[in-house]
């Protein structure tokens, strides 16, 4: 018997989803910010997920990712 397909990227199911780690701890950690060009600690940037299941530092901090956010509003 073949083994089940993986749907395409586009119909994912429940049992496809991928779920956001809870208790993720980065000490000590620095990241540069692709706007502001700051170097800031790891609390101030957020976590995605990408496509491939892997989770990564958002690239811009939370200071230039809610300035954008409030100028596309306005």
């Amino acid at each position: 018997m073949p083994a089940p397909r993986k749907p395409e990227t586009g119909d994912l199911g429940p049992e496809y989803r991928v779920e956001y780690p809870v208790n993720v701890v980065l000490t000590n950690a620095m990241f540069r910010c692709t706007r502001c060009q700051r170097w800031k600690p790891a609390s101030k940037f957020g976590l995605r997920c990408t496509d491939d299941e892997v989770v990564r530092n958002q690239p811009q901090c939370h200071e230039c990712r809610r300035t954008s956010r409030l100028r596309r509003i306005k």
